[in-house]
């Protein structure tokens, strides 16, 4: 995103998108880590219409990194985090562009973390449906 957002708005939009992923991808509570990069206005280009809409100044890109989903969970993800940013932060569903680098879960590791040799998720966690 652009440089200058406050911590209050970062912080609403980390809550948007968590909120979106906890709900739809069923990640446990505690499984939050967002990392924000601002750039300065003039190294983030975009066109001020993109794929047939306009684009405003709070156009963000979001990368998410998870296990393989389901091609319709990953569609009601998109939905429920634009919703959810618009709620939360004011941001206009056409200022989010989002991608999800989909990873094996053998090649996910943190501290703490178990994985279920059944599921390949957390243990806390059921399979996604």
């Amino acid at each position: 995103m652009r440089r200058g957002t406050t911590p209050a708005f970062r912080r609403d939009v980390s809550t948007a998108i968590h909120a979106a992923m906890v709900d739809v991808l069923k990640i446990p509570e505690d499984d939050q880590f967002h990392v924000f990069h601002e750039v300065e206005p003039g190294n983030l280009v975009v066109q001020p219409v993109v794929f047939g809409l306009p684009r405003g100044e709070r156009t963000m890109f979001v990368s998410l990194s998870f296990n393989r989903r389901p091609a319709e969970q990953k569609a009601e993800l998109f939905r429920a985090i634009v919703d959810n940013l618009r709620r939360t932060a004011g941001v206009p569903e056409e200022d989010v562009m989002l991608v999800a680098y989909e990873t094996a879960s053998e090649n996910r590791w943190a501290a703490g973390r178990v994985v279920d040799p059944a599921t390949g998720y957390d243990e806390r966690m059921t399979a996604p449906a």
